[in-house]
């Protein structure tokens, strides 16, 4: 084992993200992955960044040179042995997504905000509007343990505020990032496009959205509505496919199954950016109303894709300007509606892909990477606590039940 030299002030701070990771499958791992990606194209190395991957119970440890250790979630003693790695760094960057820490998440953050010394950021990535006084009072802990707190959008600010009493001046909005697609040229073809893509799962809102296909049969030529994405892992493992299988049901029942198009894969970079390439409108018909952060979102933007998306914070807040239209939820007539008009209208159309196309500019990882090695460098700044250099085995895991070892 070797020690690490101690980081001088002027060289980029040495980050260690606690997040899932791929080849986990959901948006936090993907976020998680694009951000040090960035952050690593931006520094023209990623040797001061790592991982400590969380595993959910059944998964394996896959080798990977980013992954610092690896952290079973079934219990609370990885704790101790992130608390260890992290003095190797100067920033500990959690991400915190209710339920990817699990049952026993709250219990383990507290141990681990309260253990560590290397200075803290935590990014929000879910701020509910309606807490338990258990879930309020951990969101409140990991603000005051860390030297910034980010979030997605200034609707989760606000709610920060609102719901939660924190100071709104201690928190950073930081957009969800974006890899740049190259603009192909769009070949509609007879058919216009309406996409919904994501994991697959009850509260996407796609029952509203083959519903609203009922009001738009007499379009001529009637939209194509392509729903595209694997069933998201934990849905799969507890309900099946039965969320799929109702889709395709209420197809059937609505006589909507010409217009309705369901890919049952998961999208890799080539295969979203082939679908946003052959969409005209990006359709987000989600059910929850208090949603202040959507990946989905920000990668139509960054595709100059206009959108039509029931009235959740984030979309309020990023099409506000113009790159879309906002509903109501659970209403397939005013989605309808929304669609017909930005489909019958081209004016209206291209006006929207216009501000899609603007704000999507604004959301480029490398512009994300900046602003967060920005904050990164001065949490580390904040801090008057300095450790000395520990050692670091790269790749290791805290199984449950098991001491400390490699995979």
């Amino acid at each position: 084992m070797t020690e690490r030299p101690p980081t001088s002030r002027l060289q980029a701070p040495r980050i260690l993200f606690v997040s899932t990771y791929p080849p986990t499958r959901c948006g936090i791992a993907n976020y998680t992955h694009s951000l040090v990606e960035a952050i690593a194209q931006r520094r023209g190395s990623a040797a001061e960044l790592g991982v400590v991957r969380l595993l959910t119970p059944g998964e394996i440890p896959v080798p990977d040179p980013m992954v610092e250790a690896y952290a079973g979630i079934s219990n609370t003693r990885w704790v101790d042995h992130v608390a260890r790695v992290a003095r190797s760094y100067d920033v500990l960057w959690l991400q915190h997504e209710f339920g990817i820490y699990g049952e026993v998440g709250d219990r383990a953050l507290r141990r681990l905000v309260e253990k560590v010394t290397t200075p803290i950021v935590t990014t929000l990535h879910t701020v509910l509007r309606r807490p338990d006084p258990l879930q309020r009072e951990l969101t409140r802990l990991l603000v005051k343990r860390s030297a910034h707190t980010v979030v997605i959008s200034q609707a989760a600010r606000r709610m920060l505020a609102e719901s939660y009493r924190v100071d709104p001046t201690a928190i950073e909005v930081v957009p969800h990032g974006v890899h740049h697609l190259p603009q192909p040229a769009r070949h509609p073809g007879d058919r216009p496009t309406v996409l919904t893509w994501g994991l697959l799962g009850p509260g996407k809102g796609i029952e509203w959205g083959i519903e609203a296909l009922s009001h738009l049969k007499s379009l001529d030529p009637p939209p194509r509505y392509v729903v595209a994405g694997a069933t998201h892992p934990q849905v799969l493992r507890t309900q099946g496919d039965a969320y799929r299988l109702g889709l395709e049901q209420l197809a059937r029942d609505l006589d909507v199954t010409d217009l309705l198009q369901m890919e049952d894969t998961y999208l890799s970079d080539d295969d979203l950016g082939r679908l946003l390439g052959s969409a005209d409108i990006a359709f987000l018909p989600y059910d929850s109303t208090d949603q202040v952060s959507s990946g989905v979102l920000v990668e139509a933007l960054g595709a100059g894709l206009p959108v039509v998306a029931t009235a959740f914070p984030h979309a309020v807040e990023m099409l506000e300007g113009g790159a879309g239209i906002v509903v109501p939820h659970r209403d397939p007539r005013a989605m309808a509606e929304a669609i017909s008009k930005l489909l019958t209208d081209p004016e209206a159309l291209d006006a929207a892909r216009r501000r899609a196309e603007a704000v999507g500019e604004t959301l480029h990882w490398p512009v994300i990477a900046e602003r967060c090695e920005a904050i990164a460098a001065s949490a580390r700044r904040s801090s008057l606590i300095r450790t000395g250099p520990a050692d670091r085995r790269r790749g290791e895991y805290l199984a449950p039940g098991r001491e400390l070892g490699r995979p």
